[in-house]
């Protein structure tokens, strides 16, 4: 079986509304802990509004990438000051902690 018919199994398995929570359940732990970190989020916070993708503003994007990724969290980095975070449904807790960490430096 290839990856694609694997994946759609788990997805009907798991159902789209069952994804979804779980990523809006992973955006709102990060953006907490972001809070508790005192960092500024740039993204909207309401999840109707809101991408699954949680922009972050930081001194230099450059150096928060590089930490991000030698921690082993996938990240991106735009206009030099912004970290672009986006959860996904298998993300564990303590990742969301580790990256308010690393950002807060």
């Amino acid at each position: 079986m290839g990856s694609f018919a694997a994946a759609l199994e788990l997805v009907e398995a798991a159902t789209l509304p069952g994804i979804e929570a779980g990523i809006a359940a992973g955006v709102d732990r990060l953006l907490a802990e972001l809070d508790a970190a005192g960092l500024p989020v740039l993204s909207p916070r309401r999840r109707a509004e809101r991408a699954r993708i949680v922009s972050v503003g930081v001194p230099d994007a450059g150096a928060a990438l590089r930490a991000l990724t030698d921690a082993g969290i996938s990240a991106t980095a735009h206009d030099g000051r912004r970290i672009r975070l986006s959860p996904h449904v298998t993300t564990p807790v303590q990742t969301f902690v580790k990256a308010a960490g690393i950002l807060a430096g």
